[in-house]
């Protein structure tokens, strides 16, 4: 009560900072017992949206079922519940199907994926080349990689993706949120590969329908230098 009291600080936040934070000089601890409950059971719209909603079973009604779903995370608060209702107690199985992971309705594109707001993704030129630490990081390391156990495939200087499985184009992802991305376009899908700068591996989240999958350097030294920052 203090704290809300003088600072200006989420009601949220600082519960949660309190509630965990240790004792110390002459402040004691807040003397509290937790217990995390289940976060599939108590969940929040992110869990459900981003995640659950994609794996078989957990969207299996007769397989799994929360108990409580807090409507939280997206602004489409009321849109989202009505939906999230016709899903659970209306069984109509395509009523989250309508919205996006994160905000908006799902457009099928990457409009509205990731803080995208434009399906057009532009081809590898030398401007956007020196414009991306990431995608030159990328080209001067020179290494085959593999994606969700296929490969190996090839980030190719040219901006072609090269793989034994397929053949396509990449390039830089236009956003400022997303200098840590590249897209892939291949077999007439675009991904958005969101990399871990100092692991050398990516999330890809196909932009159709949010599928996420994964990939990585195929050799098991990880360069010392880092990705992006």
């Amino acid at each position: 009560a203090q704290r809300m009291a003088s600072e200006d600080v989420w009601d949220q936040s600082a519960y949660n900072q309190e509630m965990w934070r240790l004792a110390y000089a002459d402040k004691a601890a807040a003397g509290v017992s937790t217990r995390v409950m289940n976060y599939l059971c108590f969940m929040n719209t992110k869990t459900l949206f981003r995640y659950m909603r994609h794996d078989e079973q957990l969207r299996d009604i007769a397989q799994h079922k929360p108990v409580s779903i807090h409507v939280n995370y997206h602004p489409e608060k009321e849109l989202r519940m009505e939906s999230i209702k016709d899903f659970y107690l209306n069984r109509k199985a395509s009523a989250l199907d309508a919205w996006n992971g994160g905000e908006g309705r799902n457009t099928h594109s990457c409009i509205g994926k990731v803080g995208l707001h434009t399906n057009s993704m532009p081809m590898l030129t030398e401007k956007e080349l020196q414009g991306s630490r990431l995608a030159r990081s990328i080209i001067e390391a020179a290494e085959e990689w593999e994606w969700s156990g296929r490969g190996p495939f090839r980030f190719g200087a040219s901006g072609a993706f090269e793989a034994s499985w397929a053949r396509g184009e990449w390039g830089t992802v236009p956003s400022q949120w997303r200098k840590d991305s590249l897209y892939v376009r291949v077999e007439g899908e675009i991904y958005i590969l969101m990399f871990l700068s100092e692991k050398w591996s990516f999330v890809a989240l196909r932009c159709s329908d949010e599928q996420v999958t994964f990939g990585q350097l195929r050799s098991p030294d990880v360069p010392k230098n880092r990705l992006v920052w």
